[in-house]
């Protein structure tokens, strides 16, 4: 089982690293993205239908550790979905306040779910079984999902978990949003210097990131939303979803995870060895 997750997910970590890429707009990314989320989940249907988990300890790891893996990538690209839909109909004055109301909402079941998550933020183990076992689970089955559960496939807290982990991928995608509309001098496309990134935006995504872990602006206090937003005044581009980017391409990559910075760093020593002759 292990082995087939493990495969599932870093071809679907791929597709959406792919799509966030080639995407023209938010919205169709999130469509894209949603489709290729719920198409994994079906081939993990079909493969657990037919398997015998090998004990209760890997039962719990699939309900627990890696179904939510994909299922919240289903929950998240569907809520960003409608969303973005949502948001074509605001307009600049709403916009600001129409994204706080979103992130209060988000904010709002993370309170509702306060113990379970806390349960899960600190790698608790010991209500697992009551948790993410499909006999144990549904002792307490909420209204909402009681209907929508197929039991052999599913437990209502590991669908719970998947849902605060979305939630949480979502509450970074909205702050950064309104984080670009509170800094409108550092998104403003006029005057700026005419010095255009012609490298690949995975390229510098994989930069922002790395100047914000290092710490190199306002003493290590910038967040990577101002990093981002700071390089893309600076070279006349978008990034687009550079979080989506991070998680789903850089993030995940088999041999080396700095390809950019690998590359500068032999780009320089190459001239300094010119230099040197």
């Amino acid at each position: 089982m292990e082995d087939f997750m493990n495969h599932e997910h870093a071809r679907l970590q791929e597709t959406l690293g792919e799509i966030a890429l080639t995407s023209e707009t938010p919205l169709q990314c999130a469509e894209r993205s949603y489709n290729a989320a719920q198409q994994s989940l079906q081939k993990i249907k079909e493969f657990i239908t037919t398997y015998t988990f090998y004990d209760q300890a890997e039962e719990i790891r699939f309900f627990k550790v890696l179904k939510p893996q994909f299922l919240k990538q289903l929950i998240y690209y569907w809520k960003l979905f409608h969303i973005e839909a949502e948001k074509l109909r605001q307009d600049g004055k709403e916009l600001k306040a129409w994204y706080k109301q979103k992130i209060e909402h988000i904010n709002l079941c993370f309170q509702q779910n306060h113990h379970f998550h806390l349960y899960c933020r600190l790698s608790r183990s010991d209500k697992d079984e009551r948790y993410f076992t499909r006999e144990a689970d549904g002792y307490e089955v909420l209204p909402e999902y009681s209907l929508e559960i197929d039991k052999q496939f599913c437990t209502v807290h590991s669908l719970k978990l998947a849902k605060l982990q979305a939630y949480e991928m979502l509450s970074e995608y909205l702050h950064s949003k309104l984080y670009a509309l509170q800094n409108p001098s550092l998104t403003k496309l006029n005057d700026r210097p005419d010095a255009n990134w012609t490298d690949s935006k995975v390229d510098l995504i994989e930069l922002g990131y790395s100047i914000q872990s290092r710490g190199s602006v306002n003493n290590g206090k910038a967040d990577v939303k101002l990093v981002m937003t700071a390089l893309e005044y600076a070279f006349n581009i978008s990034t687009g979803n550079y979080y989506a980017v991070f998680q789903q391409n850089i993030r995940i990559r088999k041999k080396s995870r700095t390809v950019y910075i690998d590359k500068l760093k032999d780009a320089l020593d190459n001239r300094m060895d010119d230099t040197d002759e």
